[in-house]
């Protein structure tokens, strides 16, 4: 199977499916799981995988500190990682423009030293914006008829899980 580019869209909220060299634009088309979404950039960057997040936790919890150091904060939350993930997943992060880096000496030698960025609003609007390009603002509506239903021990649980 092909895989079509972001130039092939239409516009950024067409969902397409590319099979045997036929490029298939309408909802009967999307029954099956070769089914790829494609969104600008700007939204891709701003989502997160889960030891991305983890992190970016980390990161926001020591401040500013050299990639040992952040690894030390991701083992003491269980989190077992090698240096060479923890130190590739900043520098990705950095590129994203989600951390700042600077160059430090240590014992003669240059190492990085990142620090913290408040990402909060930029990731929140990037995935809002992300839920109504797939889903429209039926989507939006959802989201917030869900939040509205959670009983207080589901928002206790929710804030165990995101630890705040």
């Amino acid at each position: 199977m092909a895989n079509a580019h972001l130039d092939d869209l239409i516009n950024p909220m067409v969902i397409v499916k590319t099979v045997q060299s036929k490029a298939c634009r309408t909802a009967s088309d999307l029954t099956d799981s070769s089914v790829s979404i494609y969104f600008p950039t700007t939204y891709v960057d701003m989502m997160l995988g889960s030891l991305e997040k983890e992190v970016v936790s980390a990161l926001k919890t020591v401040g500013k500190a050299p990639t040992r150091v952040i690894l030390k904060e991701m083992r003491k939350r269980n989190v077992d990682v090698a240096y060479t993930t923890i130190s590739t997943i900043l520098t990705r992060l950095h590129k994203k423009g989600l951390v700042k880096r600077r160059k430090g000496s240590y014992k003669g030698r240059v190492r990085y030293i990142y620090s913290y960025m408040d990402i909060e609003e930029e990731y929140i609007d990037g995935m809002i914006v992300g839920l109504v390009k797939v889903f429209g603002e039926k989507g939006l509506v959802h989201l917030s008829a869900r939040i509205d239903e959670l009983s207080d021990e589901e928002l206790g649980e929710m804030r165990k899980r995101l630890k705040i």
